[in-house]
């Protein structure tokens, strides 16, 4: 009789543990860096790296969205990377945010929130396909999964960086730069 009352015990227990678990909602962002180590383009090589800062939207262990972005410069060598066309449009910019989103099939925090909060802050986007070319051809692509990030530019024309603060459903707002 003891022995099967520690059982139902112990399934108690256990029971009210997992239900505990299960019924906890958390929604946290978290931030780290990433980096595209090194580079070349046509004769040129360098040892700079390319610098992210990550940002990245959890629901519980889900990872609803993930963004990448780097406030990219004429002074950093990986900006041969762009075509003279993409160039002059950054040089337009009064402040310009290369930007890396994961393209997610799940719904509850989409592209379209993100891109939704960048023009409530005054950038719009703009397409680089020589500058996506070029990061394709770079090892850290495949190894590092970047096919499955959409890469774009956002571009302001004001010069203010007061960082850039994204607010999307169900989260605290956070600089992503």
């Amino acid at each position: 009789m003891i022995y099967i009352n520690r059982i139902f015990l112990i399934v108690v227990l256990l029971g009210l543990v997992l239900i505990g678990c299960s019924s906890s909602t958390k929604n946290q962002i978290n931030h780290n860096q990433f980096s595209i180590r090194e580079g070349s383009y046509k004769n040129k090589k360098w040892s700079d790296d390319l610098v992210f800062k990550r940002t990245s939207w959890f629901q519980e262990i889900s990872m609803l969205f993930d963004v990448l972005a780097s406030e990219i410069n004429s002074s950093s060598p990986f900006f041969e990377w762009f075509s003279d066309f993409e160039k002059s449009e950054i040089h337009k910019c009064g402040h310009f945010v290369l930007i890396l989103s994961y393209r997610l099939t799940d719904t509850r925090l989409s592209d379209g929130m993100f891109v939704g909060e960048l023009k409530k802050l005054g950038y719009q986007m703009i397409e680089i396909p020589h500058f996506k070319d070029n990061l394709k051809l770079h090892p850290d692509y495949l190894n590092e999964l970047l096919e499955h990030y959409k890469v774009r530019g956002a571009c302001r024309t004001t010069q203010e960086s007061s960082g850039l603060l994204i607010s999307l459903p169900g989260y605290a707002p956070v600089n992503i730069i």
